[in-house]
């Protein structure tokens, strides 16, 4: 399968799985991330198309795998701390940012709920 057609269907792989699992806070969150992720790699150098593409696998099989174990109540995992080390300064700005739109995306979530 060529690089474009495996970025094509991974895509919609994720956006399918965001729709069938994701709180629609989340959802919001995941899709526009997703989205901002393959337009920044889409012109990306070939050394590092595989790795973009094995990390999102790797995503879409731990939100599979955290949806059927927990019924959607929490996803996420921890940061192993070699990979952590090994982030750029602009890669750990985005992790920050993307942590930050989590928590308030969760605590929208649990305000929606309690109004319930």
């Amino acid at each position: 399968m060529g690089a474009q057609s495996r970025a094509l269907s991974l895509y919609r792989r994720i956006f399918r799985l965001h729709r069938r699992v994701l709180p629609p806070e989340l959802r919001t969150l995941g899709d526009s991330y997703v989205k901002a992720e393959f337009q920044r790699h889409k012109e990306a150098d070939a050394e590092f198309v595989e790795p973009f593409f094995e990390e999102w696998e790797r995503y879409v099989d731990q939100l599979e795998t955290q949806a059927m174990g927990m019924g959607g109540q929490g996803f996420g995992a921890d940061l192993e701390a070699e990979t952590a080390r090994a982030l750029s300064e602009e890669q750990q700005e985005q992790l920050l940012k993307l942590r930050q739109a989590s928590l308030e995306a969760a605590a929208a979530a649990a305000a929606g709920s309690d109004r319930s």
